[in-house]
């Protein structure tokens, strides 16, 4: 083993701690910023999902004389479920559910007032009691 000669030096304990402090700051700025990317993903999804769900409901609205369908056809196995190639799933579910027509975390509420019209409203996290909505269409 090498030993110090005189003229060499090593690092202080005061210097090795300045780097640790330093290391400390950057790893408290840098974690949750990466945890909020990931709820920025989960949002994502969910307004691709609904994109998805709306090209299904204005097909079914081209092949039914443009009449939009009622609620309880936007849904996976009924009438727009078929016009959709892949039914989206809920990014906050832990068992890869798929979207249902319901106003919570990750699903969407599909409502038509009218034949010629309809709302389409993707939900995002849930911040405290309510839901945030995302994404509405029209």
């Amino acid at each position: 083993m090498k030993r110090f000669r005189k003229g060499q030096k090593g690092f202080t304990l005061i210097e090795l701690l300045i780097v640790i402090i330093i290391i400390g700051i950057l790893a408290a700025i840098a974690i949750p910023m990466f945890l909020n990317q990931r709820d920025k993903a989960k949002e994502s999804a969910v307004k691709e999902g609904v994109h998805s769900i709306q090209v299904g409901v204005q097909s079914y609205a081209v092949d039914n004389n443009d009449a939009y369908p009622a609620g309880a056809d936007v849904e996976q196995d009924e009438a727009v479920g078929a016009l959709v190639d892949n039914w989206p799933k809920n990014p906050w579910s832990s068992t890869g559910a798929y979207m249902t027509n319901d106003a919570s975390q990750g699903n969407f509420a599909y409502s038509n007032p009218t034949t010629d019209s309809f709302r389409l409203i993707g939900y995002g996290k849930t911040s405290g009691a309510t839901v945030r909505p995302i994404i509405t269409v029209p």
